[in-house]
């Protein structure tokens, strides 16, 4: 939500035609919604991170358990026939 008002914010403060739009108080508000924006977006990008790598260990932790019992099944039958 936040996201989306500074890109609109943004957007609609681009207007060349706007006298404030050369003015230093209008960089500055340009550069903090900026930053701002890119502190929400690097937030998420953190968030994603973690909730991939979550579900990546679990479902590594599934294959893992699978290929554990096949090697166990695989050294148990080798172990009967000698």
């Amino acid at each position: 939500m936040e996201l989306r008002k500074i890109e609109d914010d943004i957007t609609s403060s681009m207007d060349p035609s706007n006298e404030a739009f050369f003015c230093d108080k209008h960089k500055k508000f340009m550069m903090d919604l900026i930053q701002r924006k890119n502190i929400i977006m690097k937030a998420q990008e953190e968030e994603w991170l973690l909730k991939s790598r979550a579900t990546w260990i679990k479902g590594g932790d599934k294959i893992q358990n699978f290929f554990i019992g096949f090697l166990l099944s695989e050294t148990l039958s080798t172990l009967s026939w000698t």
